[in-house]
């Protein structure tokens, strides 16, 4: 979009093997944490599939720190060689990030929530106005074992308890969206079983 607070992202047919019922799932469970969590969520906007999948998000800022393991991380990807002292100071960056009292108290308050998160300290940040984000916005709320079982990457009655303290305008659209969302894995999970015999 033209908007300058937003980011898209979009997958490539084969990048992704997510069902369009998967990325609905991820799309609630994120409105879900942003809900819990609006200062350290990004808000998501749309979550859609077709040929490819799209993403619109609340685009956040990155601190020095991020960049600088970021730069790295590119050129690595990109296969060109790295200065020394880039690599330095992505590794002090990146050590700095590991180490900060607030990456890790989100991370605590995160992992309480029942929901799976990454917990590698890249995937924070702190934004311009000092809040501790959340970059890795990619909230599976299910998965598939290789022999076709489904199983929730996230534990519906630690949410609903959460939920349950929002206000109420905001507890309304929590239970909506876990409602939603454990409807979903019932319906996808009835497909893949009668699929599968």
């Amino acid at each position: 979009p033209q908007n300058p607070e937003k980011i898209v992202a979009v997958f490539k047919k084969d990048v992704s093997r997510q069902t369009a019922s998967q990325i609905k799932g991820r799309y609630y469970l994120t409105k879900i944490m942003h809900l819990l969590f609006p200062d350290a969520i990004p808000d998501i906007y749309l979550a859609a599939k077709g040929r490819e999948e799209y993403y619109i998000a609340e685009k956040v800022g990155t601190d020095k720190d991020h960049q600088a393991v970021q730069a790295v991380d590119t050129l690595v990807r990109m296969k060109k060689n790295l200065p020394t002292n880039a690599i330095q100071e992505a590794d002090a960056a990146l050590a700095r990030l590991k180490k900060n009292p607030r990456i890790t108290a989100l991370k605590n308050k995160l992992a309480g929530t029942g929901v799976n998160i990454d917990l590698n300290a890249f995937n924070y940040t702190i934004t311009p106005q000092g809040n501790v984000k959340y970059l890795d916005n990619s909230f599976m709320p299910w998965g598939v074992t290789p022999n076709k079982k489904m199983y929730l990457m996230f534990d519906p009655s630690k949410l609903a308890k959460r939920i349950k303290k929002l206000s109420p305008d905001e507890r309304e659209k929590g239970s909506n969206y876990l409602t939603r969302l454990i409807k979903l894995f019932e319906e996808e999970k009835a497909a893949l079983q009668k699929r599968s015999h």
